[in-house]
């Protein structure tokens, strides 16, 4: 690449240009550091020379917009595909050009990888076919069509651990489903070796375009060929509309392709979209089903040690649970929908990576989550049915619980009524305190591990972070275990938890419960700081129908130091007992409180709309609202520092033995901090030079 590129060695927008990393037919890539976060950032650029050319300016935008639209969707922010997608960070037009700031990806692409090796190993091509799948299926759940899936659109790069990990690129000209409908007369789009027979005759497409381009890619992965081979782009046209590809297996060895493996690809390669996988999803639970086996089971061992990870419907496992669909997935390893033969009855079944099972740490907790789970036996709390370990991989079965979070209902409803919000908040008081009472404290207590089932009943799930008060602590010295939002002071700090750290926890519901949203709010820190050193605001700012003795509790419950707080989940639950929601009359006598708990009724009589136009926004949006809210809730970063730290590591000096926690707690406080400073020193300068220096304080007029 030219040494006389113009960008190279400017900064532009915060970022230096470092080096041409290649050139595509919409522009050039780059490599760039961006100077004041210090990392790495790919960089696309449509030069001056091609910015007037509408068509590579309209697919450049429409790539930046869906990439946009991928990471913005609230529907897939836990989504397990995200991290298949590359990630965009910015996007702007300067001095006549079009510049897109995505991840920077260390790696190859797909495509060198097949010309370097003809074909590759079934257990790799399934690995890789599936988290391209997970990638497009992000897509797809948001209206995306990527229309142009291929191998060099695949790039397969190192992940956090070490293990390769798959991102897909290039959504330039990916559209939404609606407007699939929209094309130019004699002009093609995709890649003629990968597309699919409706994108061949011109046709509407839809989500199994995709998939017939990805069964394309397995087929040529597995086989070291492509399906249809031709000379000449007529050629391919014509074989994609009329021809039937080959077996893959004709290409192969006896008895080297699982028919299970051969049957979904020629299933993804029908011309007749409808005899096609549906979806994603429903091509992945395919793949998860399609390693080699003997008799029906999975085969263990080190050839695959993640085969209790991929289990199919109609799959046995440990001779007892009937495979019936995949629930779900997190930290820990996969949880199975299940028929224990030996109960005859429904469960949920976890099982965890081989990856965790490694780590004694993690195995542990694993572990420990079962014994302490065992403990509590309450309707409110998730029953643990058994435990084992079966060809290395250790699982346990669970009640089923039918229903969804608590998080999901708060954000499909926003926030919830006193009719409906108060039966399941003592719900899960019951719940906590059957736990308390057995000396656990859950310490992980928030709405994502919080089931509400069919009927209304509330379960507490996932006690994997959870402590007996005679137990010792599963924790690296300077880690924070937990969930920011939801954390006490005292596990902020590091310190001793109790029960009174789950009941600070079930404030913070409450809070959010009623309100919509969260009572802190910010970066990490900013949180963790807001915990310590600042009061939440008052409920009724937040939700005017929220009256005295609940609010009362509330803000009890939020107290700073343990003793303040309710000594226990029990009587947090009998004080809510007290309050009464519409239905019920008026809210009843107050809980006790403690000695600064007052509250003024007059903020209750400013009077609200329906339920749902009370807000008009999401929770997670409250940082930014119109109406301005007393300082007493701003979290900002602590200006003296030293004592920011002090306050961090107090009561628990442990916590200074760990450099790496220290540093990266050090660069949360102060890089606001200074950059907070340098913006202040900024505006005084241009006061000084405009001579508009005000009495009090600074006025900020840059637009």
């Amino acid at each position: 690449m030219p040494d006389d590129d113009p960008l190279l060695g400017r900064t532009i927008k915060e970022h230096e240009f470092l080096e041409v990393l290649g050139q595509r037919g919409m522009g050039t890539v780059y490599r760039a550091r961006h100077v004041l976060l210090e990392e790495e950032r790919a960089i696309k650029v449509i030069g001056s020379q091609f910015a007037s050319n509408e068509s590579f300016v309209t697919r450049f935008i429409r790539e930046a917009r869906v990439l946009r639209r991928l990471a913005t969707d609230e529907r897939m922010k836990d989504a397990e595909g995200t991290k298949h997608v590359v990630r965009l960070y910015e996007f702007w037009r300067d001095e006549g050009m079009l510049f897109m700031a995505l991840e920077f990806l260390q790696g190859e692409s797909l495509q060198s990888r097949l010309a370097a090796r003809g074909r590759m190993a079934v257990t790799e091509s399934i690995k890789i076919a599936r988290e391209i799948a997970l990638g497009l299926n992000v897509a797809h759940q948001v209206g995306i069509v990527h229309r142009d899936v291929s191998p060099d659109n695949v790039q397969l790069v190192p992940g956090e651990h070490g293990e390769e990990l798959v991102k897909v690129m290039d959504f330039g000209i990916a559209k939404a489903l609606e407007e699939t409908h929209e094309k130019r007369t004699g002009f093609f789009m995709g890649k003629l070796q990968y597309a699919s027979p409706e994108q061949c005759s011109g046709s509407d497409i839809d989500f199994r375009a995709d998939v017939y381009s990805l069964g394309v890619i397995l087929y040529r992965m597995v086989a070291g060929r492509l399906p249809f081979e031709s000379t000449s782009p007529l050629g391919f046209l014509h074989k994609h509309l009329n021809e039937q590809p080959a077996p893959p297996s004709t290409h192969l060895p006896a008895g080297e392709l699982p028919e299970r493996l051969e049957g979904l690809i020629l299933k993804a390669l029908a011309k007749n979209r409808v005899e096609r996988q549906s979806s994603m999803e429903e091509l992945i639970r395919e793949l998860d089903g399609a390693s080699p086996s003997v008799g029906g089971r999975r085969e263990a061992g080190a050839r695959d040690p993640e085969w209790g990870q991929r289990l199919m419907p109609g799959d046995m496992f440990a001779e007892r649970y009937l495979i019936l669909g995949r629930l779900g997935e997190g930290g820990m390893g996969v949880v199975y929908r299940a028929t224990d033969s030996n109960l005859g009855e429904p469960v949920a079944l976890k099982m965890i990576s081989s990856k965790i099972a490694s780590d004694p740490v993690s195995l542990e907790r694993f572990k420990r989550e079962v014994i302490l789970a065992r403990r509590v036996t309450h309707r409110n709390a998730c029953r643990i049915h058994d435990t084992g370990e079966f060809r290395g991989i250790p699982f346990v079965s669970m009640e089923l619980i039918e229903g969804k979070s608590l998080r999901a209902v708060l954000r499909d409803e926003h926030r919830l009524s006193l009719a409906r919000g108060l039966p399941i908040a003592r719900q899960i008081l019951e719940g906590l305190s059957a736990a308390h009472e057995v000396g656990i404290v859950h310490r992980d207590l928030k709405p994502e591990n919080i089931m509400i089932a069919e009927g209304g009943r509330a379960v507490i799930m996932d006690f994997g972070l959870s402590v007996a008060a005679d137990s010792a602590r599963l924790t690296k010295t300077g880690y924070i275990l937990g969930s920011p939002h939801y954390m006490s002071p005292e596990q902020v700090r590091g310190g001793p938890v109790d029960a009174r750290s789950d009941v600070y926890a079930m404030g913070v519901i409450l809070f959010r419960i009623f309100t919509g949203e969260l009572p802190f709010n910010g970066t990490r820190i900013e949180i963790y700081m807001a915990h310590l050193q600042h009061p939440p605001p008052r409920p009724s700012e937040r939700a005017p129908e929220i009256q005295g003795p609940l609010e009362a509790i509330i803000l009890r419950a939020l107290e700073k130091q343990p003793d303040n707080r309710f000594a226990s989940a029990r009587e947090l639950a009998k004080a809510l007992a007290d309050v009464r929601g519409p239905a019920d009359g008026v809210v009843g006598a107050a809980a006790a409180t403690g000695p600064d708990d007052t509250w003024d009724d007059s903020s209750t009589k400013e009077a609200r709309g329906p339920e749902g136009q009370l807000q008009g926004r999401s929770w997670g949006q409250q940082k930014h609202a119109e109406v301005e809210r007393p300082a007493r809730e701003t979290v900002a970063p602590a200006r003296d520092l030293s004592g920011a730290m002090a306050l961090m590591a107090g009561h628990h000096p442990s916590n200074q033995d760990t450099k790496e926690a220290q540093a990266e707690l050090r660069a949360d406080v102060e890089a606001p901090e200074q950059k907070r400073q340098e913006d202040e020193n900024k505006r005084r300068e241009e006061e000084k030079t405009r001579g508009k220096v005000e009495r009090g304080g600074i006025t900020d007029e840059r637009k």
